[in-house]
């Protein structure tokens, strides 16, 4: 992508890293008082927000990067998407050896 898109995640990947730090400074000064958890709240909030930012500037530096919730499913969709690869085939064999005899072709 862009130079323009790359320092704009990287500028709000550099907040949100600086948030964190202001909220973990001020979980560990409430920890052991009444307002440990919500502090403890704010920090995995920012916790999540840093991890966000980090997958926003991973997709823009990445044109291939699927992102953090890519599993299985994306991967077989992508395969699929590219006609199939000896992965793909196994899959199927393997899948076929798993029905009841009657239903196998």
């Amino acid at each position: 992508m862009t130079g323009y898109e790359h320092d704009s995640a990287l500028q709000r990947l550099d907040s949100a890293m600086e948030e964190q730090a202001h909220f973990r400074a001020r979980y560990a000064a409430a920890i052991g008082t009444a307002a440990e958890l919500s502090a403890y709240s704010r920090l995995r909030a920012a916790g999540e927000q840093v991890a966000a930012r980090g997958a926003w500037l991973k997709w823009v530096d990445d044109e291939h990067y699927r992102g953090l919730g890519a599993g299985p499913f994306s991967l077989r969709a992508e395969n699929d998407a590219r006609g199939g690869t000896a992965e793909g085939v196994a899959g199927t064999e393997k899948a076929a050896s798993l029905r009841p005899a009657a239903s196998r072709p």
